[in-house]
């Protein structure tokens, strides 16, 4: 996974590099056949996180990258199916001096995949997301900037990278 905040002060977004890509594993088994698993195992590629939408919003996600790539394209008239995989996307959007930021966070559900959508409440701080979300609350709680709490979640979480980069949100229609 990740780990990404959201600085509802600054209006600005952190990230780490690191992103998970699902594959598929072939294996075969002692008769010569193929069998093909679905997202087993993990890989790792340095990535960029933040995508921007065809109607301004900043798109930024802990989980898989193809279903932020598929998101950013389509949001927000087409939404992607919810993945197989523990995934949170935060679309933020600054109207004004409004900052807005939605979660969807996949649920995986016996008969089917769903998205459970919130309004993220700017009564606190920060919101962070991914595998290393907690240790950086955490050094966010002890007064950590939101730079120093990804790189301490680094520490603790080998999901997630010591190098962080941070996006200014600001209304498209001021640009």
């Amino acid at each position: 996974m990740t780990t990404c905040i959201v600085d509802f002060d600054t209006k600005t977004i952190y990230t780490d590099d690191l992103q998970t890509r699902y594959h598929k594993e072939v294996t075969t088994s002692s008769f010569g056949f193929k069998k093909v698993s679905r997202d087993v195992g993990l890989g790792f590629a340095p990535t960029e996180k933040i995508r921007m939408t065809a109607n301004g919003c900043t798109v930024v996600a802990a989980g898989c990258a193809t279903t932020l790539d598929e998101f950013a394209r389509g949001y927000p008239n087409k939404i992607p199916k919810a993945p197989k995989s523990n995934t949170t996307i935060l679309v933020c959007q600054v109207v004004g001096d409004t900052f807005r930021v939605i979660s969807y966070q996949s649920r995986v559900g016996v008969f089917r995949n769903r998205w459970e959508i919130d309004v993220i409440s700017p009564l606190k701080r920060h919101i962070a997301i991914g595998s290393g979300s907690e240790y950086a609350a955490g050094a966010l709680a002890a007064g950590a900037t939101p730079e120093n709490a990804i790189i301490a979640a680094s520490k603790l979480d080998h999901y997630t990278s010591a190098n962080v980069t941070g996006y200014k949100v600001v209304d498209p229609r001021t640009v």
